[in-house]
């Protein structure tokens, strides 16, 4: 996180999850939501959400304070491998194994 409070790790079980960096102790329950394997995680510049790239072809947005999605995934035709979102948090930008990348 920008603060250096907590970090946030994705995986192969589907989830992301979030831990406090000074203990190493899982913070809360883990997003839930991706029908496939985690393939990439980025937090935006002020920490208030991450958006988490999957192979099951979406992209979904968390609140970082909730650990809920907060809106309906954004769909790509082929899996996403990277991310990455505006210092302002207005635009996310997604590409996939396509080679096309999409703004949001």
């Amino acid at each position: 996180s920008p603060d250096g409070q907590r970090l946030v790790s994705a995986s192969n079980d589907r989830t992301a999850r979030f831990w406090d960096s000074s203990t190493g102790y899982q913070i809360g329950q883990p997003c839930t939501g991706h029908t496939s394997h985690i393939l990439s995680l980025v937090i935006s510049f002020d920490g208030s959400l991450i958006a988490t790239a999957s192979d099951d072809k979406t992209v979904r947005l968390w609140s970082t304070e909730s650990r809920h999605q907060i809106r309906q995934p954004f769909r790509h035709a082929a899996f996403v491998f990277c991310l990455a979102i505006s210092p302002n948090g207005e635009l996310l930008v997604s590409g996939d194994a396509d080679g096309k990348v999409r703004l949001w």
